[in-house]
């Protein structure tokens, strides 16, 4: 939807295929932390791209605000994080992005988190982290596209991308055949069906919980042991989450919620006195080295790749759409 959204508004007539309803897939399903659990321990290659999202997202925010009257909620709740950390990679992380950090110790965790009744003697405190409500970002992207006449075709599956002479010619869906110039593959972990090496995305399951709890009770992001406790404006708390090899399953597991709800009562006890309203999963578009596949294919000119963002899908979004339109631009002289 970032990515049509752009291509709209730089002239191009944009059309989304969707085989089933639009942003209901990882986009939906996710926490909508604007950054990676542990961005110092993860690729170096997608450091310019969280900071670049981070810097573009208030902006988009207001803007999609303006347009469409929903509030996507950007928050800046900051993140603390309990666990051990190897501080030679924070440093070179907080070198290399310009990000900040602070090592806490017990009295300063209870003035960042006063409702924190563990008793962590320390943390790393991250203040610039940001979190989205990201089902109503999903839906102000889909309000600005119908507003500016983008084409959305749900219920429409792509079966095939044809090519003659080595240029994208017309795609086969579930509705017959639609002619183009360029397609841009963003299909989250069903993916991998439009590339050479199948296996290069593949779809990984995130179990999710949702906790009602008064409004204020949290007002902090909290991280251990990959664990982490969002809390929203108004007072649902979100859990998460896993991470399952099991293919194209999305059902969710008894065993794996109440796991979920154990480890986040280890970090937060009080959470206890409240139950779990809700849980579901959703598949994100693995790959090997986290590291998403954003390109023209090299095979056929006109295909472009804009998947494989493993569990930074929102977090990487606005960037990965800069260079995607980007690459058509140019290619479209």
């Amino acid at each position: 939807m970032m990515t049509a959204r752009e291509l709209s508004k730089v002239g191009f007539n944009v059309q989304i295929l969707e085989k089933g309803q639009i942003g209901q897939e990882s986009s939906w399903a996710g926490g909508g932390i604007l950054s990676p659990l542990y961005p110092w321990a993860g690729p170096e290659e997608i450091w310019p791209m969280i900071s670049r999202s981070q810097k573009v997202y208030p902006g988009l925010c207001e803007g999609l605000l303006d347009e469409t009257g929903i509030d996507p909620q950007l928050i800046r709740s900051g993140l603390l994080n309990f666990d051990q950390i190897d501080s030679d990679k924070l440093d070179r992380w907080m070198e290399k992005t310009g990000s900040n950090y602070t090592k806490t110790d017990a009295k300063q965790i209870a003035e960042i988190v006063p409702a924190l009744d563990t008793k962590f003697e320390s943390a790393i405190w991250l203040p610039q982290v940001s979190q989205i409500r990201n089902p109503r970002l999903l839906k102000a992207l889909k309000k600005s596209l119908v507003q500016s006449k983008v084409q959305i075709s749900e219920g429409v599956e792509v079966s095939s991308i044809k090519q003659a002479r080595g240029k994208v010619q017309s795609v086969e869906t579930s509705k017959g055949q639609i002619s183009c110039k360029f397609v841009v593959v963003a299909a989250g972990a069903w993916s991998g069906k439009f590339l050479n090496n199948k296996s290069a995305i593949e779809p990984v399951r995130g179990q999710m919980l949702r906790v009602k709890v008064p409004a204020g009770f949290l007002e902090r992001i909290l991280l251990k042991n990959d664990t982490y406790l969002i809390p929203r404006q108004d007072g649902q708390l979100l859990i998460g989450s896993s991470l399952e090899y099991v293919g194209f399953d999305k059902s969710v597991t008894k065993e794996m919620g109440d796991k979920l709800y154990a480890d986040a009562i280890k970090i937060l006890p009080s959470l206890g006195d409240f139950s779990v309203s809700q849980q579901w999963a959703g598949l994100r578009p693995g790959t090997d080295k986290g590291i998403p596949v954003i390109e023209e294919s090299k095979e056929v000119e006109g295909l472009f790749i804009n998947s494989g963002h493993f569990r930074n899908g929102v977090a990487l979004a606005p960037a990965s759409c800069e260079i995607i339109v980007d690459l058509i631009l140019k290619e479209n002289g």
